[in-house]
């Protein structure tokens, strides 16, 4: 029986906006809809075709959730959703997780940019971190002395940093860690911005395809800057996670199905069941964290369906 587990990375464009991007882009033209039609429709369509085929979702550029019919439907299905706390319904990063995969759910977002959450994958007992994140662009057309004084690129990689460290904080109470993000630069781009996840052991997951448009910007009018970064952390043979794969599921992009200027991204990992051994002493380490948590300001365990930090 395969434990297979697909999560999906999915930048959903700020608002029609960047949907007119992407209609602009093709040069598509709706003679018997107007661009509000054509993209209420299409986010319709991107639901009915994402929402049966994923375990985890993480989503960026969200915006309000009543507004999304991907989460709503999400929702529905009774997937709990984590975003930090903030005071606007207008957000950025959000993961949706299935509770007939995963229990155990605890939110450690870091900002309204960054979603963190860690669950239990209920099939093989093993302690996930899972990440939405949406770093701070700026243009891809810069040098490399320009970037260093780039405050948006400085400021994303520090976001990159802070998540790091975050993760660091998760390590003893979990087994693997899966990012999923738009980090807005590519490893030809800003290598510097790889390279810290590097430094930190993730192995980066790519596509090696377009995953975004800007059809503004005519020298880079196609891009991939949609990632995954996976890092397991136990140091036992074999690897805990055994398939590895990525891939678009919207392999042809169509404006019709996708309402966005993004394309989402599929991650599929198999999981082994956890040594028993492994397991007690994964429980008695989450065990040991619960007790420790008043004293350290860290999180209790989370049962309701909207979680906010």
């Amino acid at each position: 029986m395969s434990n297979n587990i697909s999560i999906f990375s999915y930048n959903m464009g700020t608002d029609i906006n960047d949907y007119n991007l992407a209609l602009k882009f093709f040069q598509e033209d709706h003679p018997n809809l107007d661009n509000k039609q054509a993209y209420d429709q299409a986010q319709q369509e991107t639901a009915s075709l994402l929402e049966n085929e994923g375990d985890v979702y993480c989503l960026q550029e969200t915006g309000e959730l009543e507004q999304r019919p991907l989460i709503q439907n999400l929702q529905q299905k009774n997937f709990t959703i984590i975003q930090a706390k903030g005071k606007s319904p207008v957000r950025d990063a959000v993961i949706a997780l299935n509770p007939n995969r995963f229990t155990d759910i605890e939110n450690h977002s870091i900002s309204r940019e960054i979603a963190v959450a860690v669950a239990t994958d209920q099939m093989t007992h093993r302690r996930l971190a899972f990440v939405s994140g949406h770093m701070e662009g700026f243009s891809l057309t810069l040098s490399p002395e320009e970037i260093l004084e780039n405050e948006l690129a400085t400021g994303g990689d520090q976001q990159c940093h802070d998540l790091v460290a975050k993760l660091k904080e998760l390590e003893k109470t979990t087994d693997i860690q899966i990012i999923g993000g738009d980090m807005n630069a590519s490893p030809k781009t800003w290598y510097n911005r790889f390279h810290i996840f590097e430094e930190a052991g993730f192995n980066l997951m790519s596509t090696n395809g377009t995953t975004a448009l800007n059809s503004n910007d005519k020298t880079l009018r196609e891009r991939e800057i949609d990632y995954f970064f996976v890092k397991n952390q136990q140091a036992v043979k074999p690897l805990h996670w055994q398939e590895r794969n990525i891939s678009k599921p919207l392999d042809h992009w169509n404006v019709n199905s996708n309402a966005s200027d993004h394309t989402p991204i599929k991650l599929s990992i198999n999981p082994t069941m956890m040594n028993p051994l492994l397991k007690l002493y994964s429980l008695l380490t989450r065990l040991w964290a619960w007790v420790t948590a008043p004293f350290q300001g860290s999180p209790s365990p989370a049962t309701a369906p909207l979680l906010t930090s």
